[in-house]
């Protein structure tokens, strides 16, 4: 038994050997490879913000990184056994419609922009308006490229592991083998090849960034050759951004050429020692450390030392050429002066005046208005809209939910509908109660201020007023006041809603025999209500006898 147990602990660990090893796929893989793709859609936000100076760009990177890690991590979610029945295509779909919603509540968040309520109308009819600008538009696409490219990236090296069916089918003598396990053939040397096709255009992609981002752009406006506007330094975000996508794709590389190694051997029936591994992840590890370390001293865009450095020199030596060129076309140019003698250079000629035109005015056809939309087909339109939008998002939340393992069942859709009842019914019987009291604290107001104001009429003491100590225009005001309450004491009452005019049309009618005192009185008084012009104790003493009179006069009984 002693002798038995050593060789099955051998071949065993010689079979775990050949397996990818779980932290590189579960930890490093994924880090990678999200790191990876949102460096490259950094690049590409770094440019729209040299172009459109909007923080909003780069506030974009984060939701791109979360994103490209979603799609990573569910690539190696599906790829398990026990979801191979799931319908993949519907999944993608409903995840891809969440990471949209994602998208549009993240640029209202970042641009302040959240839509208004007093628009509701406009969203029910036109709902495009909620999706039509430019953040959104540009984040959504952006978005769509990094879910896509981190999940085919995702797909390759999950193709390129060597699972435990592979390894238990090759690791068995030839003789013992069974067509009917074997399993499917993956070239993993096309995979590995492809991915790194697919890495190098993403470099080519960066390099274009960096081309265009250090492009000053007044300057492009300006010059009058090609390749003449001036450069800018790049920004350090972007330089960060180039950096990690080589360093992440080289690593990349890395494990791609060793899981197509492991492959191999394992077809070839070779020995491998776990060391093996270890080895190659250390010194990966190394190797990508130092071509970080020199990339971040490489002359790019002359932002690093070494670029300044090298720039300094190549403008030192072609000022230097640029000298010396001058010099020798100067000297030649005097040797030439001996022989050539400078001839009087000819008159200009002066060209004749070209004929005046008279401009024509062109007919401008009459503009016809856009024929008017159809209300009803807007309206039916926005409908089938908002009706196909709503069932997209339940059918799209509903589907990734029970994918996730989350499934409502009926019970606990009508527990949530009976909690949601309940609190409606406790809000609103919160809002009657608080409504309830406030209408009973106005009453009691209301009557506490009533029965305050009979009291003061009830005790208002009787104010003397000393007339010559008004102002002229205070005066006039007083008379005509006054006749106002003494005829109200006589029985003929002003209303509300009548003007002096048609009161001084009352007083007259009751006493016809001051009908000019009347009138003056009531003509001085709307002057000095709503006059401009000064009033002079002249005028007061005139108006004041006209009031005497009207005085005297409302003495006797009203004649109605």
């Amino acid at each position: 038994m002693s002798e038995i147990e050593p060789s099955v602990k051998l071949e065993t660990d010689q079979e775990q050997s050949y397996l990818t090893n779980k932290w590189s796929r579960t930890v490093s893989q994924p880090a990678l490879i999200t790191l990876m793709t949102t460096a490259l859609f950094a690049a590409i936000l770094n440019v729209i913000h040299s172009f459109s100076p909007n923080p909003i760009w780069l506030w974009l990177i984060p939701l791109v990184f979360i994103v490209a890690l979603e799609g990573v991590y569910t690539t190696i979610w599906l790829a398990h056994p026990q979801r191979r029945i799931l319908d993949r295509t519907a999944y993608h779909l409903s995840e891809l419609f969440v990471l949209l919603l994602i998208t549009r509540l993240y640029t209202w968040a970042l641009s302040g922009e959240w839509p208004q309520l007093a628009l509701a109308a406009d969203y029910l009819k036109y709902p495009w308006r909620l999706i039509l600008d430019i953040p959104f538009i540009i984040g959504a696409l952006l978005v769509v490229m990094a879910w896509f490219r981190a999940r085919a990236v995702s797909e390759t090296f999950t193709r390129l592991d060597i699972d435990e069916a592979e390894v238990n089918y090759y690791t068995q003598e030839v003789h013992q083998r069974e067509m009917g396990n074997k399993p499917v053939m993956t070239f993993r040397g096309d995979l590995a090849a492809a991915f790194f096709q697919h890495w190098v255009w993403g470099g080519m992609v960066a390099a274009v960034c960096v081309a265009l981002a250090s492009v000053d752009i007044p300057s492009v406006t300006t010059v009058s050759f090609p390749f003449g506007f001036s450069r800018l330094q790049l920004p350090a975000s972007l330089l960060l951004s180039v950096i990690i996508y080589f360093v992440a794709g080289m690593a990349l590389v890395s494990q791609a050429r060793l899981a197509t190694l492991n492959a191999r051997w394992l077809h070839d029936g070779m020995q491998k020692s776990p060391r093996v591994e270890r080895s190659w992840l250390r010194f990966g590890v190394i190797l990508v450390i130092v071509l970080a370390v020199v990339a971040a001293f490489l002359p790019l865009g002359s932002t690093f030392a070494v670029g300044r450095l090298l720039e300094a020199l190549i403008l030192g030596a072609a000022a230097v050429a640029s000298f010396i060129s001058f010099l020798v076309i100067l000297i030649t140019s005097l040797f030439l002066s001996l022989f050539f003698r400078q001839g009087t250079p000819p008159a200009p000629v002066t060209p004749e005046p070209l004929p005046t035109l008279i401009p024509t005015a062109t007919p401008i056809p009459a503009a016809t208005a856009p024929p008017a939309a159809d209300d009803t087909t807007t309206i039916l339109l926005s409908s089938m809209f908002w009706a196909l939008a709503l069932f997209g998002a339940v059918t799209a939340l509903s589907f990734y939910l029970r994918g996730r393992g989350v499934r409502p069942s009926t019970q606990t859709v009508r527990l949530l509908w009976a909690s949601l009842r309940g609190w409606l019914r406790e809000l609103w019987q919160g809002v009657a109660e608080q409504a309830d009291e406030v209408r009973l604290a106005v009453r009691q107001r209301l009557q506490q201020e009533k029965k305050t104001g009979e009291k003061k009429e009830g005790k208002r003491p009787f104010r003397f007023i000393r007339i010559n100590g008004l102002t002229p225009r205070q005066q006039i005001r007083y008379f005509y006041l006054s006749t106002v309450k003494r005829a109200s004491s006589r029985g003929v009452e002003r209303e509300e809603s009548e003007t002096p005019l048609e009161f001084m049309a009352d007083l007259q009618e009751n006493w016809p025999e001051a009908s000019e005192e009347l009138d003056a009185l009531t003509d001085a008084f709307l002057q000095a209500r709503y006059g401009r012009h000064s009033l002079s104790q002249e005028d007061v003493q005139r108006v004041k006898k006209r009031w005497q009179s009207v005085k005297g006069a409302l003495k006797k009984q009203p004649y109605k």
